[in-house]
């Protein structure tokens, strides 16, 4: 049956579910389905049919478990749930916003072992669910890390980018070049990795390329013919990663890159590139990586007319308020090019920031 037919059909009493079955069988199926819910009272019957496995934990361990130990091909894993499952609005199509009343809230709590006098009652410290909440409360609170934070430079001393700034410039021939003189910041430098969907060079990272190179995790032989303004020579010992077209795995990549500190006690300064009309095809990720505590800084810059025709669709449209309204992130409109490299200093300063 359509799985709207089967949303309906769990809600129905259990003489009309029953009889629904049967009916809705093919002919030659009738007595078998007859049979195979015959042993069961109609009460059940409704219970029985809504319990198609997506919740079973015991089973889902299992085949996540099976799963682990074939690693010769990719695996997926479906699992069938029903919205409201175990409550009475379950798999009603206008439940979206549905709420328990209180007598339903203390009927669930009998039914789950929970205090009915108390059903939102934490577990007791001593208790072993109670244990493995707090060791993985712990574990997963990037909060109590954020000592791992703090100044670079010796001393404190704030940063200071010493960039010659032409008296005709761009603001982004100002980023590339701030990028480029952080490459030979000794403190900072090495600790500053970048990323770009495929905009590597019309954003203006060609020079910082050239200084840190590209990363892959074996050196990559070059097809190139020499001469060329861009040495791109792949090594486990470069700086700089090319993602491809995909501005969603720019901001998942920038998400975790700004989180090395709490992870893994080594603080990054991760710095994403993207055309800024192209920050909503990964928004989703964006706001997750602002939510996660995620420290980075994202330069979105328009291609105006470098791409010729293409130059229109590529032109800057976001609105401001993506970048005003989100919670965490500080968003700057430069005009003049030294501007552009206060705001990377204050950026670094506010990356290591517990």
């Amino acid at each position: 049956m359509s799985n709207e037919e089967y949303q309906v059909l769990i809600r129905r009493t259990g003489a009309e579910a029953r009889a629904r079955c049967v009916e809705g069988a093919s002919e030659g199926d009738r007595d078998e389905v007859a049979r195979a819910i015959g042993g069961l009272d109609d009460s059940d019957v409704p219970m029985v049919l809504a319990d198609l496995g997506g919740h079973d934990t015991v089973e889902l361990l299992r085949v996540l478990d099976a799963a682990d130990a074939d690693r010769s091909r990719p695996s997926v894993i479906f699992g069938y749930t029903v919205k409201g499952w175990r409550l009475p609005f379950a798999g009603d199509s206008m439940n979206h916003s549905a709420l328990l009343s209180s007598e339903q809230i203390a009927g669930l709590a009998s039914t789950l072992g929970a205090d009915q006098d108390d059903p939102w009652a934490a577990f007791p410290d001593d208790s072993p669910e109670g244990r493995l909440c707090s060791d993985r409360g712990e574990l997963l609170d990037l909060r109590r890390r954020s000592g791992t934070r703090g100044p670079l430079l010796e001393s404190g001393r704030p940063l200071s980018i010493e960039v010659r700034v032409a008296d005709r410039t761009s603001t982004q021939q100002a980023f590339g070049d701030t990028l480029a003189t952080l490459a030979r910041v000794p403190d900072i430098g090495p600790r500053v990795v970048t990323a770009s969907p495929d905009v590597t060079v019309s954003t203006s990272l060609g020079g910082w390329v050239n200084r840190v190179g590209v990363y892959a995790a074996k050196e990559a032989p070059s097809f190139d013919d020499p001469p060329s303004l861009l040495t791109w020579a792949p090594k486990p010992t470069g700086q700089h990663i090319e993602l491809g077209i995909s501005e969603m795995n720019l901001f998942l990549w920038l998400s975790q890159f700004g989180l090395t500190a709490e992870l893994f006690d080594e603080l990054l300064i991760p710095v994403g590139t993207v055309y800024d009309p192209f920050v909503c095809r990964g928004l989703d990720a964006l706001i997750y990586a602002l939510y996660g505590g995620a420290r980075f800084i994202l330069a979105g810059t328009p291609s105006g007319v470098s791409l010729a025709p293409e130059g229109g669709a590529h032109q800057s449209t976001i609105t401001p308020s993506i970048g005003i309204e989100l919670p965490g992130l500080h968003a700057y409109e430069p005009t003049f090019a030294q501007e552009v490299i206060w705001i990377m200093e204050e950026g670094i300063r506010g990356i290591q920031e517990p």
